[in-house]
């Protein structure tokens, strides 16, 4: 079945945070993106064996969605990620990634900060991630942490996930999780600096 899309993608805030940037948000199902967001999704995160299901989004990611970050001009993909609406609260994404020839540009954090003012918009709390090797770093300066590092109510939004086998953790990957920033404002882009 297709999966019952929330994602406000048409939100005025983030389009605000990204069209100035020539940047634009496309949410949906797993053809959000076209091709050339499945490639890089497969790409990225082909060597896991265990992670059919989050890129063809179906069995326990039949209700997840695909955000794309894309060149507003070219229409080009700069950035993809799966994105799951867990437990009320939380902003599940057990996969994210940049294009090889885009990374290093703040596209990454473009997408982040789109995906954090979406779980905002969702009133969601907790942004919790399924990082590589590769991505831990990217997501320590994003502000997300391993849980052993993490407050108290992210741990405990982990835990809960964990107890009720809903949150996936892929293999060779460490969850990681943040408070969503509140407030009214997108959080600042690293384009900008």
């Amino acid at each position: 079945s297709s999966p019952a899309l929330q994602l406000p993608c048409d939100d005025a805030a983030i389009a605000a945070l990204l069209s100035p940037r020539k940047l634009a948000l496309d949410c949906g199902g797993a053809s959000a993106g076209g091709v050339e967001a499945t490639k890089l999704l497969k790409a990225s995160f082909g060597s896991l064996s265990d992670n059919r299901a989050a890129l063809d989004l179906t069995g326990p990611f039949k209700d997840a969605e695909r955000a794309v970050l894309l060149d507003s001009e070219t229409r080009h993909v700069l950035a993809a990620a799966v994105v799951h609406v867990r437990a009320g609260s939380v902003l599940e994404v057990p996969l994210f990634a940049t294009a090889k020839k885009f990374r290093g540009q703040g596209f990454g954090s473009a997408l982040y900060a789109a995906l954090a003012g979406l779980g905002r918009r969702l009133g969601l709390q907790t942004l919790v991630v399924s990082a590589t090797d590769e991505s831990r770093a990217f997501w320590v300066r994003q502000g997300l942490h391993a849980k052993k590092f993490c407050g108290a109510a992210e741990k405990s939004a982990m835990s809960s996930l964990e107890q009720r086998g809903l949150v996936t953790s892929f293999e060779n990957t460490t969850l990681m999780a943040a408070p969503i920033p509140q407030g009214l404002e997108p959080p600042p882009l690293a384009l900008d600096q």
